[in-house]
């Protein structure tokens, strides 16, 4: 069963577009990354955040100065299947802002370890320090930052309807009364629930295309 991309709307939780950046304890702050519109890098580093450290890492010394998990070593929440951003490809994580995350640790002279795990979990790790950073084009919103840090953003993103070949929805419009597939804990879960639409919630992208091919979910 095909699939089509309808239309695109602002991702707005207050009109605005959603900017995106990478997420980090905020105890931690250890560094900030951003992207002009010139595509020109440029970062700091933010040492030593708050009197205590997140839970499982390491405390701030001359060997750890980010006051890493693992001192060296950047170790990374990602998603294996948000493309173009983050993915997996050849067993490799890879992706616009995996890829942005290495040239920026590599300036810090820190390794990068990526892991696996899902978005609606993700940021509640980073913020309990199993991970540095999360690593998943992660839209900036008030709320999240009560509970982590964020770079500087580097990236805005649009809201994306996708229906089946064929399907009677044709816009947003058309979602009064439908199931709509959404990754838990996204912008997209949030529009739905502020929009009162039906959404299923998922755990991962994969799981919200196969809700469109089994019919669980009209988009």
């Amino acid at each position: 069963m095909g699939t089509k991309l309808l239309v695109q709307r602002r991702n707005s939780l207050g009109g605005q577009l959603s900017f995106e950046g990478v997420v980090m304890t905020k105890v931690r702050r250890f560094f900030a990354a951003s992207i002009v519109l010139a595509a020109v890098l440029s970062f700091v580093a933010l040492i030593g955040g708050g009197p205590a450290m997140a839970a499982g890492s390491s405390s701030n010394s001359k060997d750890n100065p980010y006051g890493l998990v693992e001192p060296g070593v950047l170790l990374t929440g990602t998603l294996t299947d948000a493309p173009p951003n983050v993915y997996l490809k050849d067993g490799k994580f890879t992706g616009f802002d995996n890829d942005l995350l290495v040239a920026v640790a590599k300036k810090l002279n820190l390794k990068v370890e990526f892991v696996g795990t899902e978005f609606s979990s993700l940021l509640t790790q980073v913020a309990r320090g199993k991970f540095d950073v999360g690593s998943s084009s992660i839209s900036i919103t008030e709320a999240r930052k009560q509970t982590v840090d964020f770079t500087n953003r580097y990236d805005f993103g649009y809201l994306g309807l996708i229906a089946p070949a064929g399907s009677p929805v044709k816009s947003f419009n058309d979602l009064a009364g439908k199931r709509v597939a959404v990754v838990q804990g996204t912008v997209q879960d949030d529009y739905a629930t502020r929009k009162k639409l039906n959404p299923v919630r998922v755990n991962d992208y994969n799981a919200a295309l196969n809700q469109l091919r089994t019919g669980g979910a009209a988009a």
